[in-house]
Parts: C-alpha cells; sequence; structure tokens
C-alpha cells in the first residue's frame, strides 16, 4: 500500500483571515482522519501541534489565518475567539460546550 500524499498549494480563493482576535481551535476526533494536512499549512511555530499530528486545540492561536479550517479535508475543526482577558492568564480555561 502506497502512502497517502497530500499535495498543497495556495487557492487564491481562501483569502487570509482580517481577524485581529486569537482564536482557540477545536477538532472533532471521532471524524478527525489524522492525515497532517492542518499542521502542513499551519504558519503558527513548531510545537503548535498534538501528538497526533494535528494543530494544538485549546490553546490561543494569535495568528487565526484559518488555513487549517480551509484545507480539512473531513470540515471537523472549528474555531471560537478568544477574549483579551482569556490571553492574559497562563493557562486558559477554555471550555468546549457552546
Amino acid at each position: 500500500m502506497q502512502p497517502c500524499q497530500i499535495i498543497l498549494a495556495r487557492n487564491p480563493n481562501i483569502k487570509r483571515s482580517k481577524m485581529k482576535q486569537a482564536v482557540v481551535f477545536e477538532i472533532g476526533w471521532n471524524a478527525c482522519i489524522k492525515c497532517g494536512a492542518c499542521v502542513a499549512v499551519c504558519p503558527q511555530e513548531p510545537g503548535f501541534t498534538t501528538p497526533f499530528d494535528t494543530i494544538a486545540v485549546k490553546t490561543p492561536c494569535d495568528i487565526a489565518c484559518m488555513f487549517c479550517e480551509a484545507i480539512c479535508p473531513v470540515s471537523t475543526i472549528t474555531h471560537t475567539m478568544v477574549l483579551a482577558a482569556d490571553l492574559s492568564r497562563e493557562s486558559p480555561v477554555l471550555s468546549s460546550e457552546t
């Protein structure tokens, strides 16, 4: 069996978000196929990943480019806006309930 190869190209239809506010990503683990596409397009510094080869969850992302949401082949990555007060805490406590 051949390994899966993901070829990434910049899609001119996907515009970089103009968000000024940090976001926290959530991944629907039952749907995630752990393909690593979200990590491949993430401009965040190395280490913004989980042991499951996905982007970090429950960790504020100040870039908020949303490339990971756009590239996810199963659309299981979602985000929540983070308030400035949450960013000032050492370890933000964020609820996954909406």
